[in-house]
């Protein structure tokens, strides 16, 4: 009776009340379904970040004044924590939403931002509201990646075709 009961406690009352204590705290649980590792690059007049996911998500974004909100159809992780120290002539603070649904960047005064979705990339370019012309180009290391991730898709997609073929002979 008693070693029923010892795991019943171990196994089951114990870990409800860790999860009950981890969301009462405030630390939440965001069950977030994908991740995104952020490359920040300070290129000549602006600043670019790269969020890299292993699917990009369905996304909105707005600029509201000194503000910028990206805000995704399914929650993400992002590691934010030193971005305003990388981008001190840029970002003052930034932060995810705790459930994982949006990101705010508060910058130091009002710039132009521009967003592109390259694959499973999203670029972030953060540029001063004089900035004349086309937006920045996309950098060339993108480029290479995406002809890279073609060229591998065309030689899977050309192997899977022979090995097909391949089953279909008598």
């Amino acid at each position: 009776h008693s070693a029923i009961f010892k795991w019943f406690r171990t196994y089951i009352l114990l870990p409800l009340f860790m999860i009950c204590v981890l969301v009462v705290s405030g630390n939440g649980l965001v069950l977030a379904k994908g991740k995104a590792q952020i490359d920040v690059r300070k290129e000549k007049g602006f600043a670019r970040l790269i969020l890299r996911f292993d699917k990009l998500p369905k996304y909105k974004t707005k600029s509201i004044s000194t503000i910028f909100v990206v805000s995704f159809a399914e929650p993400i992780s992002l590691d934010l924590g030193d971005l305003s120290a990388k981008l001190p002539k840029y970002i003052t603070v930034a932060r995810q939403d705790p459930d994982g649904l949006g990101m705010r960047l508060a910058m130091l005064r009002e710039y132009k931002v521009n967003v592109m979705r390259v694959g499973h990339r999203m670029i972030i370019d953060i540029f001063s509201p004089n900035w004349r012309g086309q937006p920045p180009p996309m950098p060339q290391d993108i480029i290479d990646e995406l002809a890279a991730e073609a060229e591998s898709a065309r030689r899977i997609e050309e192997e899977r075709a022979r090995l097909e073929a391949m089953q279909l002979r008598p």
